[in-house]
């Protein structure tokens, strides 16, 4: 299936430094990986943390892929690694201590998708114009709503919203959310986002501008937005359209992903027209 995507990340507004990390690797022909982490610790290492977790798990999820271990032993093999190393280096670094990051994965394979996820990041799928939450928040606040301790709106406005029970690097065991094989269909919509989007935008904004728009325009208008409402944290987007949306083919400035066959069509056609003026000139 063809698709296009686009990622960016942004120090926002009141953060001297952008401690979250996009990624999107093709592990071989016909299967891409997306990654999305925020890291904690503190100016002198958040930054450190996210990258290493986002890098190690995409380098030992290409080696267990490419050494034919199925999707999703080949997620928890990867997350393991990440989640050691990180702890890891924050364990051996008295500067780095106590550092960890968040971690939100999509692997897209033909047509299929998974996931495996920690901490307050986010997937959303969109499909029909409706926008499902994809992954589950690892925080004390969404522990306290799903226990039915607090309202959705107490959630909402909830002092200690961000404080995570679960994180990659903090500890040597974790126990990630993990969706595998669940079917990719025609125009559906996945976006990757870290808290600086989704604290600073409500989900049906997300939902309007991600269907409405093209990837790159997409992500460009969820960050002037989550900045515009006051850009309280770093922001990062990763939106990943599939076709079948109207006039898909237009947005070849985009893509990334596989390249429609239209296009190869029409730069076959146009190489033709330029060799045969060629020729007709030095006659």
């Amino acid at each position: 299936m063809q698709y296009c995507f686009y990622g960016k990340s942004d120090r926002g507004k009141k953060r001297k430094k952008n401690e979250d990390f996009i990624l999107d690797r093709a592990i071989g022909k016909e299967e891409r990986l997306f990654i999305i982490s925020d890291g904690m610790g503190g100016h002198r290492s958040g930054h450190i943390a996210s990258k290493l977790a986002s890098t190690t798990f995409a380098d030992q999820y290409q080696q267990q892929r490419t050494d034919h271990i199925p999707v999703p032993e080949a997620l928890q093999s990867a997350l393991n690694k990440a989640n050691v190393r990180v702890f890891n280096q924050s364990s051996e670094n008295r500067l780095n201590s106590g550092m960890g990051t968040t971690l939100s994965v999509l692997v897209v394979k033909r047509n299929e998708g998974s996931i495996i996820h920690v901490g307050d990041s986010r997937i959303y799928q969109i499909r029909d114009s409706r926008i499902t939450r994809m992954t589950q928040d690892h925080t004390l606040v969404a522990k306290l709503l799903e226990e039915g301790h607090i309202s959705p709106q107490e959630a909402q406005k909830h002092p200690r919203k961000n404080i995570l029970y679960q994180s990659v690097g903090i500890d040597q065991k974790i126990k990630p959310h993990r969706r595998t094989r669940f079917p990719i269909q025609s125009g559906d919509i996945y976006v990757l986002c870290s808290d600086g989007l989704s604290n600073m935008v409500d989900e049906e904004t997300i939902r309007s501008v991600a269907d409405t728009h093209y990837p790159k325009e997409a992500v460009l208008k969820l960050i002037r937005k989550a900045n515009k409402n006051g850009g309280n944290d770093n922001i990062s987007v990763q939106v990943i359209k599939f076709a079948g949306h109207e006039s898909f083919e237009q947005t070849e400035e985009l893509s990334r992903g596989p390249v429609p066959k239209i296009y190869l069509l029409f730069l076959m056609l146009t190489l033709l027209v330029i060799l045969y003026f060629l020729a007709g000139f030095t006659r």
